[in-house]
């Protein structure tokens, strides 16, 4: 028979692991993770996917994928520097909110060295 492979389908509710099998034409549910995701990032070199949520998106979760299992990783909080230049003591207007400083995907990266893994901002 063929090989089955996974499939991992990230929403804003969690992530769903599922086995792909071919001669079926069907997909096989193997794990839910439940958690608020704002976004995501994966690295297939160190098979590890982290998962971003929170006020600031800067809260992170991974999630390392392995053949026929994940791991969750504990989570953890990067430290955003405040916005520069915005007078924090300027009034708003009505309906008005204050900028915020948020954590984006294409400033996050997951690097292995020396068989150790690294989250880089």
């Amino acid at each position: 028979g063929s090989e089955a492979c996974e499939l991992a389908v990230v929403t804003t509710a969690g992530v769903e692991l599922y086995r792909v099998l071919r001669e079926r034409r069907s997909l096989k549910l193997l794990r839910r993770v439940s958690q608020p995701v704002s976004w995501s990032v994966y690295s297939h070199e160190t098979r590890l996917m982290l998962l971003a949520a929170g006020q600031q998106d800067n809260l992170l979760s991974g999630l390392q994928l392995q053949p026929r299992s994940a791991v969750r990783l504990p989570r953890f909080e990067v430290l955003l520097s405040p916005l520069q230049g915005l007078p924090l003591a300027q009034p708003l207007a009505q309906g008005q909110q204050r900028p915020r400083r948020s954590l984006q995907a294409r400033h996050v990266s997951v690097h292995r060295v020396y068989d150790a893994l690294y989250c880089a901002h």
